[in-house]
């Protein structure tokens, strides 16, 4: 037999804080840093993959320096002025990642808890987080940004490539950005421009400004107060679409007979002839190859050709829908109605 004796363990404290520091060329770098540390990677200092920023610290990249792979922040603050951040950078609970230049590499990940602050810089092959905040005023992600259950966004600015977002609050009122697709989430857009919205189910679009450049389609539902929708409005299933305003100089394609348009304003007028309409009484049209006119809610004019004829540059466009008008008073009082009625109809031919 062999005799293993047992080791006496003893607590003992842990050593005292290290000296916070600079990072430059030539000079080594500690494997993290912990509570009351600051650490600086300066132009050509280089930090190794697998570091760790723990509770209560902080790490500054500077234009010219370079952290490795699988950086892991925890309750730290890591604030990005310049260089690079190599792939796989974690972000956990309690940890603010401020980025104003500089370059994150792809699988950038942020865990419930985790704050990102972007105002410049450019991550890359990916970003991604759950249960996270994160603030985008300038700056770019090159590709998929992907958010996921209980995240809140807020973007202002900067530029974002495909962005997919499930059951979080998004607003935007800034940037420019290509195609975003929301699964059960609040979306109020208050200004910027958008390639396309893509709407499925749970989710709402609140518009008040800015400007979709493509499409707006799925099957959540939206109310348009103001802004810009190019391209096209093609909502799906029991989709449900409120116009009280805006520049809607996009082709209306319905392509579910459950899909409500509803259109709120003044003036409502058949080939040149007004619609009798009572106040708040929606009244439903038919596909009847007229043109409709209206003054929206907030001022903006608005007209779409009634045809009951199968679209000529939209495949299958004339599949049906439902379509009501609502006379409001002046100056603009809003009231949700959700009316009912049939129409099969398309907008009047035009090249997008």
């Amino acid at each position: 037999a062999v005799l293993v004796q047992r080791p006496d363990l003893f607590g003992a404290a842990l050593p005292a804080v290290g000296p916070s520091g600079n990072i430059g060329t030539g000079q080594s770098a500690p494997l993290g840093i912990r509570t009351g540390q600051t650490l600086q990677v300066d132009s050509g200092g280089v930090i190794g993959t697998n570091f760790n920023a723990g509770r209560g610290s902080m790490l500054i990249v500077n234009s010219g320096g370079s952290v490795g792979q699988n950086l892991e922040a925890n309750h730290a603050e890591v604030d990005i002025a310049g260089g690079t951040v190599d792939n796989f950078f974690d972000a956990y609970d309690g940890a603010v990642v401020n980025m104003t230049s500089g370059v994150i590499g792809g699988n950038f990940e942020l865990y419930p808890g985790a704050t990102f602050n972007m105002s410049g810089g450019h991550v890359g092959a990916s970003l991604g987080g759950t249960g996270a905040h994160f603030n985008i005023s300038g700056g770019s992600v090159s590709s998929t940004f992907s958010i996921g259950a209980g995240s809140d966004v807020t973007i202002s600015g900067g530029n974002l490539s495909t962005t997919n977002v499930g059951s979080s609050t998004v607003e935007i009122s800034g940037g420019t950005h290509t195609d975003f697709t929301f699964t059960s989430c609040p979306v109020k857009v208050t200004g910027g421009s958008v390639n396309s919205i893509t709407l499925k189910t749970g989710s709402t679009l609140d518009m008040s400004d800015g400007r979709i450049r493509h499409a707006l389609s799925g099957v959540g539902n939206a109310n348009i107060t103001g802004g810009t929708i190019d391209g096209e409005i093609i909502p799906s299933s029991s989709s449900i679409i409120n116009v009280y305003g805006g520049n809607i100089d996009a082709a209306i394609v319905l392509v579910s007979q459950n899909v409500k348009f509803n259109l709120f304003g003044t003036a409502f007028y058949l080939n040149g002839v007004p619609i009798n309409l009572q106040y708040g009484v929606p009244h439903p049209l038919s596909a009847n190859n007229q043109t409709l006119t209206a003054i929206l809610a907030d001022g903006s004019p608005f007209d779409m050709f009634l045809d009951s004829s199968s679209a000529v540059e939209f495949k299958d466009s004339y599949t049906g829908g439902l379509i009501t008008v609502t006379l409001v008073p002046e100056p603009t009082t809003m009231v949700l109605l959700f009316p009912t009625a049939a129409l099969i109809f398309k907008r009047r031919t035009r090249k997008l």
